[in-house]
């Protein structure tokens, strides 16, 4: 509903009419614009990718200043700063689905660490994933993957987790599911050159 200030055909308005047109006041300049339905924020796409985000930003700090300094900004005008590049260039690569990679350009090699999960099982409403690296070499991380669909195929828009290889002990992460039913769990190693593994074994995660 418009809510109108003065008679019709007032001077100000405010509201959605007909969901077609939306009105609005701004430091007392009156604004109209075509009504639009937001994306849903939290579909497993754009959750994919906030996740890569997320892990991009805090692996940032653990590139050497060499690596660093293969992000300038002459090789990425657009970018802002060295770090903006590495941002803008990976999530790139990963929409096309190429692991991260710390250096620029890459020949996304390396040779991959055994890295790989170890199960995946319900526990209370998250899923635990336990998994090990058996060697670092030049492993980074573990891409891990859910579906609901049984023998699912890894893609950029089912990725729920990613964690950066540390040692040879076992490790745990969580994640929690939008609902709590059977998921599939897979999982991709990745070296710091960019170079994935292909998928290394699928788990059942049954409530």
């Amino acid at each position: 509903m418009v809510k109108t200030t003065g008679p019709l055909l007032s001077q100000h308005a405010s509201g959605t009419l007909a969901k077609t047109l939306t009105f609005s006041n701004y430091k007392g300049k009156s604004y109209v614009k075509r009504s639009t339905i937001p994306l849903n924020p939290k579909s497993q796409p754009q959750q994919a990718m906030r996740a890569m985000l997320k892990w991009l930003t805090q692996n940032w700090e653990t590139l050497s200043d060499e690596q660093k300094g293969t992000w300038t900004t002459a090789a990425f005008p657009k970018a802002t700063s060295s770090y903006n590049a590495f941002i803008q260039y990976n999530l790139a690569e990963w929409s096309a689905f190429n692991a991260p990679t710390k250096t620029y350009p890459t020949n996304r090699g390396g040779s991959l660490a055994p890295m790989f999960i170890l199960g995946a099982a319900w526990e209370e409403h998250r899923i635990k994933i336990t998994y090990q690296a058996f060697d670092t070499r030049d492993g980074w991380g573990l891409n891990i993957f859910a579906d609901l669909n049984n023998l699912f195929t890894t893609a950029p828009q089912n990725l729920v987790v990613i964690v950066t290889l540390q040692d040879v002990q076992e490790h745990t992460v969580y994640w929690t599911p939008p609902s709590r039913t059977t998921y599939y769990i897979n999982n991709r190693a990745f070296t710091t050159y960019g170079r994935s593994s292909s998928p290394l074994g699928q788990f059942e995660a049954a409530p």
